[in-house]
């Protein structure tokens, strides 16, 4: 017996210790994503109360807390909650490093404000005896002003802490003031700063430098190394991303692996880990040239990528070759991008803006549509007494289902379309030059395909129809408004031509003199005699409407010819 309650208490300690593991790692994942909901239900979840530590680590060898995750990335609001449920303001990781120097060093300064709210300390220490001081960026003078409050905003009574902490700033603000910034003594430690060597000034913890490569601005690895790297940051890469930082992380790497190549390595690691990234990026391309969230972020890694290689002073030479295979890689994945989405657009647009009908009007009688004579007899017969055989029959036809792609599609469904594209696009923070350029595409298209489908169709010669189609472009010209400041305005004006050709279908039958009809084409220098004399001979007039004297026709003949 004696031995079961001990066994029975050794599973309950074990069922403990593993919902602890997976509450702090929840909190931890939770805090360093940003993830502000999860992280309030996890400390509101009164069932997880017995496990939960909120300044417990989910790596015991760093000691990094949620509060110190949320802190370093600049989540605000989970900092809040964190110490609205009593996490501890000064806790250190195992180099020493509070969430006030992660959150000073990272230039958060709201996240400060919110610590010294809280009583943080700037007196903490690392390993190696430096406080808070020793991580600010002299440039960001906001920062600096959350740390060094005016004389009236001081306390009148000042504790020890606070006295040493106005005597250091001072004697940083003088340095600040002086020819060069003060250099670094450096020791041989597990601290951030082993990292510089010295002749680094303060500036380069905040500020990446271009012209050279310091240590902790490079991603050190072997040419064995290279197969996981690209595995890692391409091949295995899962999207949509979870967080906006994990947006750049392949450019990321990529550079930083370049610089180390580079700059303390071989040309053939160089030429090895960007050509296998070249690569396995075409690969995943083309194994995805359908799934416009593949293709957005791609696109905006490789410009990324090609703007840090052209921006290194280094790099901008070593890797010429590279820079050209990746700005052809860019503009083939461009292509695909705009590719799959005029498919998309193609498969809607007719019935979305041609048939589309935006105020429902009556149907329109045609003078060439000897059909309507019998459509006529049809509304008569209507009025006379019905069998209840013909009751059945027209009462089934009437609630039969009809097609969703009939009745649904209008030019609401284009500006669907172009606001998922647009989204998706600013997701993956597409340069904003390219994503202006793709919808100009987008534009161009539509215009061409519309302008063509009715020169060429001629039930849309028509007046009502030109009318018709006008309203419908005004739905897009609409939305091209409501996504400023994003997108400029003159992007309609690729519409221009298509505006043209449905103002002279509506107006032309109007010319019925030829002095009229030549001055009035003067206003429509968009369109060519030929298309001209399509409109005019092909036009489909309706019942009663006027029609233009052989003059006019012959003249727009003698035009084209």
């Amino acid at each position: 017996m004696e031995q079961d309650w001990h066994d029975d208490e050794s599973q309950q300690q074990l069922h403990q210790q593993r919902w602890h593991r997976r509450v702090t790692k929840s909190l931890a994942y939770a805090a360093s994503h940003g993830n502000s909901g999860l992280v309030q239900r996890i400390l509101n979840d009164e069932r997880l109360g017995p496990f939960l530590n909120v300044d417990d680590s989910d790596d015991k060898s760093m000691g990094t807390t949620p509060l110190i995750y949320a802190s370093c990335f600049g989540y605000a609001s989970i900092v809040q909650l964190l110490l609205d449920a009593g996490a501890s303001v000064d806790v250190q990781d195992k180099i020493g490093w509070s969430p006030l120097m992660w959150a000073t060093t990272n230039n958060h300064k709201a996240i400060v404000e919110i610590l010294l709210a809280h009583g943080a300390s700037w007196t903490n220490r690392t390993a190696k005896g430096r406080t808070v001081l020793d991580f600010v960026d002299y440039n960001n003078q906001e920062l600096i002003q959350v740390l060094t409050p005016t004389p009236d905003q001081r306390p009148t009574q000042l504790d020890s802490q606070q006295q040493e902490f106005y005597k250091q700033m001072k004697l940083y603000r003088r340095r600040r003031q002086s020819s060069t910034l003060p250099k670094l003594v450096l020791d041989n430690d597990d601290d951030v700063y082993d990292y510089y060597d010295s002749t680094t000034s303060m500036e380069s913890l905040h500020h990446f430098v271009w012209h050279r490569c310091l240590p902790d601005q490079m991603f050190v690895f072997a040419e064995d190394d290279i197969e996981h790297i690209l595995h890692v940051t391409i091949s295995s890469l899962k999207l949509p991303m979870k967080t906006r930082q994990e947006i750049w992380v392949p450019s990321n790497v990529l550079f930083l692996c370049a610089r180390y190549a580079h700059y303390y390595s071989a040309r053939e690691l160089l030429h090895g880990i960007l050509s296998g990234a070249i690569s396995k990026i075409a690969n995943v391309l083309q194994n995805n040239k359908g799934d416009i969230h593949t293709l957005a972020f791609w696109m905006a890694n490789l410009s990324q990528l090609l703007y840090y290689l052209k921006k290194d002073t280094g790099l901008v030479v070593a890797t010429a070759e590279h820079q050209l295979e990746i700005s052809e890689l860019v503009s083939e994945t461009y292509v695909l991008l705009v590719t799959d989405s005029e498919k998309r657009m193609d498969r809607i647009l007719e019935p979305s803006m041609l048939d589309h009908d935006l105020i429902g009007a009556d149907p329109v009688d045609f003078a060439d549509d000897w059909q309507r004579f019998f459509r006529h007899e049809q509304h008569h017969s209507m009025d006379q007494p019905t069998s209840p055989m013909n009751s059945l029959s027209s009462f089934m036809s009437s609630t039969s289902v009809t097609s969703p792609s009939c009745t649904t599609l209008s030019p609401h469904s284009i500006t669907s379309l172009l606001s998922s594209i647009l989204y998706v696009l600013q997701s993956y923070e597409v340069h904003p030059t390219i994503i202006v350029q793709a919808i100009a595409q987008f534009f161009h298209f539509m215009s061409c395909e519309l302008f063509n489908r009715i020169l060429m169709n001629k039930k849309y010669m028509c007046r009502s129809k030109a009318l018709q189609v006008r309203m419908n472009l005004s739905i897009i010209e609409d939305w091209v408004r409501e996504q400023q400041p994003y997108l400029p305005i003159h992007l309609t004006s690729y519409f221009d031509p298509l505006i043209q050709l449905l103002q002279l279908l509506q107006c032309v039958s109007q010319l019925n003199d030829l002095t009229t009809f030549i001055g009035t084409l003067h206003g429509f220098e968009l369109l060519n005699p030929l298309q001209i004399r399509r409109c005019v001979l092909n036009y489909r007039y309706e019942v009663d409407e006027p029609r233009l004297p052989d003059q006019v026709e012959k003249y727009t003949i003698q035009l084209a010819q």
